[in-house]
């Protein structure tokens, strides 16, 4: 019983479970990190506001006398 233990042991050099928490830290990080900055964009700069505000309002309209 030694020797597959030992052979998965080389293959796998740490617990999976180690990194999963790695893998899902990094993920919580950039998530975090992108809110921030996209919370913190309008606020730095003016251009980012006005491209926030006219993107908004570019939508399609409908006319009156386009109804039914």
């Amino acid at each position: 019983m030694t020797v597959p233990t030992s052979i998965v042991s080389s293959i796998v050099p740490f617990d999976p479970v180690i990194g999963f928490t790695i893998v899902a830290g990094v993920m919580l990080t950039v998530f975090v990190a992108t809110m921030v900055v996209l919370a913190l964009a309008p606020v730095v700069s003016n251009t980012w506001t006005d491209r926030v505000v006219s993107s908004a309002q570019g939508g399609p309209s409908i006319e009156p006398t386009d109804a039914d």
